[in-house]
C-alpha cells in the first residue's frame, strides 16, 4: 500500500514573475529597471509585493525574454537595489547577493543540485514605481562584462479598492 504525502507550504506562490534588468555597457554605476507593466498598480488594482529572489545562473542561465546571459556573481557582489514606491525610495541599497536565496552544499562538485531556501519577503511594499527604481553599484564600482540582466523572482498579490485578494 502506498503511503500518501502532504506537502505543506508556509506560504503558496500564487502570482509569479520574473524581472529582467539588463546591462547592456559597461561603466556605469546606476542601472533603470525597465517598467514593469504587470506589477503596476492603478485605481482599483493595487499590487503588493510579497517576495522577491535573485535568480542565479544555477536556476537559470539565460534570461527568459531578452536572452542575455544571466549576471556573473562578481558583478551580483557589487550592486544593490532601490525600491521607489509611494512617493519615496522606501528600500534602499538591499545587496543583491542577500536576495539569492539557492545555495550549494559543494560547489565544487560537478553533479551538485542547489538547493532553495526562503525569498526575502517584503511588508507593505506596494504600488513600487518601477521606473524610478534601480540597481546601484557600490561606490567605486562599475557595471563589467556586459551585456548581462540580473533576473529577479517577484511573487505578489493584488488587492481591489476594498482591500481583498484579486485571485487568478
Amino acid at each position: 500500500m502506498a503511503q500518501e504525502r502532504v506537502l505543506i507550504q508556509s506560504q503558496p506562490v500564487n502570482n509569479y514573475t520574473t524581472v529582467e534588468i539588463p546591462v547592456t555597457a559597461n561603466g556605469l554605476t546606476r542601472i533603470a529597471i525597465p517598467d514593469q507593466l504587470m506589477l503596476k498598480s492603478y485605481p482599483g488594482h493595487t499590487v503588493v509585493i510579497k517576495a522577491i529572489e535573485l535568480i542565479s545562473v544555477k536556476v537559470l542561465t539565460r534570461a527568459i525574454l531578452n536572452a542575455m546571459a544571466n549576471a556573473p556573481l562578481a558583478e551580483v557582489v557589487k550592486a544593490a537595489l532601490v525600491f521607489y514606491c509611494e512617493g519615496w525610495e522606501k528600500i534602499q541599497y538591499i545587496p543583491l547577493a542577500r536576495l539569492q536565496p539557492v545555495h550549494d552544499s559543494d560547489s565544487t562538485a560537478a553533479t551538485t543540485f542547489p538547493f532553495i531556501e526562503q525569498a526575502q519577503t517584503f511588508e507593505n511594499l506596494r504600488n513600487l514605481d518601477w521606473t524610478k527604481s534601480y540597481v546601484q553599484y557600490g561606490n567605486g564600482s562599475v557595471s563589467a562584462n556586459s551585456p548581462y540582466a540580473f533576473i529577479l523572482g517577484v511573487q505578489y498579490t493584488t488587492l481591489n479598492d476594498q482591500g481583498a485578494e484579486i485571485k487568478p
